[in-house]
């Protein structure tokens, strides 16, 4: 995982979020849970927005602190599921 020096308000030049761009580009649910753990404290609402739709869920909720909540608890529980098996 890249370390990506970031504030709350900074976005590329292209105007999306680095931590949106690593969050996005991750294949797996333990990963994207990394990075959310990693830099949940950073991210605004329209990040949150932007994550909350990529993973096809609403939290339901304006609070901050309660988003990430649902977001991680998502996550972890498709970690739990994934595998790394082949077929």
């Amino acid at each position: 995982m890249d370390n990506i020096n970031t504030e709350k308000s900074e976005v590329t030049s292209g105007g999306v979020n680095p931590i949106l761009m690593q969050f996005l580009d991750e294949n797996t649910a333990k990963g994207k849970l990394q990075i959310i753990e990693r830099y949940g404290d950073e991210l605004d609402d329209r990040t949150l927005t932007n994550i909350e739709a990529s993973l096809d869920v609403v939290a339901g909720s304006n609070d901050h602190d309660d988003r990430i909540g649902y977001i991680r608890a998502v996550l972890k529980t498709r970690a739990q599921y994934e595998t790394n098996r082949l077929r």
